[in-house]
């Protein structure tokens, strides 16, 4: 069986023994797709990808490790649209939650350049159960409170948006290595760079909070409803 996970600006369509990754062209949308195909080992099924800044880590479910391995490739995409990578890199394992019980998966969030891709993992803290965020290669963690069940926002240059779990969920903004910059209630966000986007009451208007200049403006997008989800592009 092979599964599909979407990637910003590109997919990876993951096999049992492959990679095989496809970006467009660089002329126009309807440009002819270049494919590389990454040979992984044999035998061990894919259970998470992340692309970030060129840099592709995909997680292994390894029968001999009681966590997830992880490969790494540096890829370089040409002006003419061809890609190419470099040889497989041995990563940092990684033991993170799969928020479906039933599927076995190792959700990583693409922070490249920053002290590494993101897992989701658990620790215990006097017995009881601690969300936590961890970088695969600086090994720096984050922690949001005693309690579980929380969810990954988004990930980007360092900082993360975490919602944490339980009757009173909160909405967190952390810094990899500082600790947490902002708490507040839970609503649709995304990270650009040091920029936290958020939607607001007001119907189609957004708030960007500058996390390094401390300050904060709205855009109106002219869209009738609040948004559920957030998404940002191009980082």
């Amino acid at each position: 069986m092979r599964h599909t996970l979407p990637v910003l600006f590109s997919s990876a369509l993951l096999a049992t023994s492959s990679v095989l990754l496809t970006a467009p062209g660089a002329a126009a949308v309807t440009a002819p797709v270049t494919e590389l195909v990454l040979d992984a080992d044999p035998g061990l099924p894919k259970t998470g990808i992340a692309l970030s800044r060129g840099v592709l880590r995909v997680a292994e479910d390894h029968p001999s490790l009681e966590t997830d391995r992880t490969s790494v490739w540096q890829l370089s995409l040409s002006p003419s649209g061809s890609l190419s990578a470099s040889e497989r890199m041995a990563g940092w394992d990684t033991g993170a939650l799969c928020p479906v019980a039933s599927v076995n998966c190792s959700p990583l969030w693409g922070n490249a350049g920053f002290g590494g891709d993101v897992a989701h993992d658990q620790v215990s803290m006097d017995g009881k159960p601690v969300d936590r965020l961890k970088t695969l290669d600086s090994r720096e963690g984050v922690s949001f409170g005693v309690g579980s069940g929380g969810s990954v926002v988004d990930v980007s240059d360092g900082y993360a948006i975490f919602n944490s779990g339980g009757t009173s969920p909160s909405q967190y903004v952390a810094r990899f290595g500082t600790g947490t910059v902002l708490e507040r209630s839970v609503r649709a966000a995304a990270l650009n760079g040091h920029t936290v986007w958020s939607t607001t009451p007001t119907a189609g208007r957004l708030e960007l909070y500058g996390l390094a200049s401390h300050t904060t403006r709205t855009w109106d997008t002219g869209a009738p409803c609040v948004p559920q989800e957030l998404q940002a592009r191009g980082r």
